[in-house]
């Protein structure tokens, strides 16, 4: 799907401007069937994502919604399933390379796309994929049973070792603390089990090992390097 010609005019465009957010430069140019943000994790078998209704005119892709009580909110892009079409994929190259340098930095990819594909869209069910935070804010209005990933969009994620640090989270979600860290630790029971460890009793210790931390992030933690942030989102 990608374009030797239009690949290497948006190299040019973004490294000309020192676009180094890596997390909005693949979306434009590398789409596969079933788009996810690398922060989501699937918790069930996806394969009925695949079922939604998608077409080359009225729903072009199948997103979830953004929000669960504003209809007018559009959809959230951390998610969303397509057909692979080099026409599709020409004209959001052209829609993007056409932005101004400062319309490209200041443009998330969630905005660029909810205008390209307005009114264009399949909605999946908003529990489908959920954003972790809703979750905990709204447990009691959730069957968990129906959520098949979560997207755990903002900071702290469960794999940064400030997860456990009320001042790592937004102000209005600090009172949520004990909410995030249960949890979270479904997260961490998964990478415990990938990795053919035992889960800690004490979630003091939960740790990313040392080839997913070249960072040495969690010792680093550990020896009171990390400062609470002023503004955390």
């Amino acid at each position: 799907l990608i374009h030797s010609k239009l690949y290497s005019s948006l190299l040019s465009r973004l490294f000309s401007l020192q676009f180094v957010n890596g997390v909005r430069v693949p979306i434009y140019f590398s789409w596969p069937l079933h788009k996810v943000d690398a922060d989501m994790y699937m918790r069930q078998n996806t394969d009925s994502i695949f079922c939604s209704p998608t077409d080359k005119e009225n729903n072009i892709i199948a997103v979830t919604p953004r929000s669960s009580f504003d209809t007018t909110a559009g959809f959230n892009a951390g998610m969303f399933v397509y057909n692979p079409s080099n026409e599709m994929f020409d004209s959001i190259m052209a829609k993007f390379l056409a932005l101004s340098q400062g319309e490209m930095l200041a443009t998330s990819e969630q905005d660029f796309l909810n205008a390209h594909f307005k009114d264009r869209y399949f909605l999946v069910p908003i529990d489908y994929i959920m954003k972790h935070r809703r979750m905990v804010k709204e447990r009691k209005l959730w069957d968990e049973n129906r959520v098949h990933g979560y997207h755990m969009n903002g900071s702290p994620k469960p794999w940064e070792p400030e997860w456990r640090m009320a001042c790592a989270y937004p102000k209005d979600h600090q009172k949520f603390l004990k909410g995030y860290e249960d949890f979270f630790v479904e997260w961490w029971s998964y990478y415990y089990d990938m990795n053919g460890s035992t889960l800690p009793t004490d979630r003091a210790l939960f740790k990313l090992l040392p080839e997913h931390d070249p960072g040495s992030s969690f010792d680093n933690f550990r020896k009171g390097s990390w400062k609470c942030p002023e503004n955390p989102k």
